[in-house]
């Protein structure tokens, strides 16, 4: 007699999350008003002569949100009877994260920061959020 084996059909498992910052650089890189970097972290090593050393951690610090970039706002300024229009910049950051993984507490902090100087900040875990979150920074909200 031969006994059976039971296959299981594979889970689909979520995009890892590179693959969603990259998907995310790649949706948003088309949008004209707005430039995205990807915050690169990592320690700094100094050579010395009893060899390398730690000097440093480079990118934004510990907390620093994946994606940053420079949002760019019109406003239109009616001083009289020639109204003038200027552009300025606007901090923009996404915490990029796999679905159902929330952010850690010193993440939060530096966002919070963010926030505090007029800057945007969302942590977002697909494409389609991180386009909302473009949407509500181009309406001023600062999450």
């Amino acid at each position: 007699r031969q006994s059976m084996v039971k296959l299981r059909k594979p889970k689909a498992r979520a995009p890892s999350e590179h693959r969603i910052q990259q998907d995310i650089r790649l949706a948003l890189g088309q949008e004209s008003d707005l430039v995205l970097w990807r915050n690169h972290r990592g320690k700094v090593m100094a050579e010395t002569d009893e060899g390398y050393r730690f000097a440093g951690v480079a990118g934004l610090g510990d907390g620093g949100a994946d994606l940053v970039g420079v949002l760019r706002i019109r406003i239109c300024l009616e001083a009289g009877e020639d109204p003038e229009t200027i552009y300025i910049g606007r901090f923009f950051a996404l915490e990029v994260k796999r679905p159902g993984q929330k952010p850690e507490s010193h993440q939060l902090q530096w966002g919070e920061l963010v926030r505090k100087f007029g800057g945007f900040y969302a942590v977002v875990d697909s494409v389609d959020a991180a386009r909302l979150a473009l949407g509500r920074a181009r309406k001023g909200e600062t999450l």
